[in-house]
């Protein structure tokens, strides 16, 4: 059997799915599954840096996120470094990668943030991974209270992912940000992003702040021609495909 499909099969193996000696696979067999299984990581994460809002639209320019650092001993312990967005200190996942939590990681920086397309290919390949559908880190809450603000935000995360994504040779997908409280925008939003290219789907958790009824939200949906919906593979969150891009797999 193939040392790659055996090292996917001992991973499964690990998290109690099944044991090795549960399949006894014969040398054709494994040569034609290894032929043509792909590997998808479709719950991987960018940490998002300081670039990602390089493409902030200029009026914008002055309420940029800000990058803070605290002190080591206080009782954020390594996660000792935020955002300073509207006003308001942000703490989400392991960004802005100055904290020293995400220093103590295997992957690199430029890695965590994908400024480095290439290094995170290769860190892919030696996980025998083909391809990534990579989610947000900050957008875990709202990000603003400015509602025009964090839609700016969204469109230059988009733009950020669907540059850093379309370098990768179809290797890495993104889900793309709303702003769901502004219809109009979001509507807008989806168009871009599907011309963008390299949009495996939309963060529809986010849906939780917008003010406006599910009957209204699935207007917008059906207007912007969003025909289909799934789940996020390893989670509750909720992932809303774009059925014209999303060209990895079928959904059942």
């Amino acid at each position: 059997m193939p040392s790659r499909l055996i090292n996917h099969i001992k991973i499964l193996e690990a998290v109690g799915y099944f044991t090795l000696y549960d399949y006894q696979f014969s040398g054709a067999t494994a040569q034609i599954l290894a032929a043509h299984m792909r590997v998808i990581d479709c719950d991987a994460h960018v940490e998002e840096s300081v670039e990602t809002w390089q493409y902030l639209d200029p009026e914008f320019y002055l309420l940029r996120p800000i990058p803070v650092v605290f002190p080591e001993d206080t009782c954020f312990g390594t996660h000792n470094a935020a955002w300073v967005i509207d006003y308001k200190l942000r703490l989400f996942a392991s960004n802005p990668t100055s904290m020293i939590r995400a220093q103590g990681k295997d992957a690199s920086i430029p890695v965590q943030e994908m400024r480095d397309v290439d290094a995170r290919i290769a860190c892919m390949d030696a996980l025998a991974i083909d391809i990534q559908v990579v989610f947000p880190s900050i957008w875990l809450g709202c990000l603003a209270e400015n509602i025009e603000l964090e839609a700016a935000l969204a469109r230059s995360y988009n733009q950020f992912m669907a540059t850093q994504c379309n370098r990768s040779g179809g290797r890495l997908w993104y889900v793309a940000i709303l702003p769901w409280r502004r219809l109009d925008l979001a509507v807008q939003e989806i168009r871009r992003v599907k011309a963008l290219g390299s949009a495996a789907g939309i963060f529809a958790s986010m849906v939780i702040f917008s003010p406006y009824s599910c009957d209204a939200i699935s207007s917008m949906l059906l207007r912007a021609s969003l025909t289909e919906s799934t789940a996020k593979g390893s989670s509750s969150w909720k992932t809303m495909r774009l059925p014209s891009l999303f060209t990895l797999a079928p959904v059942r």
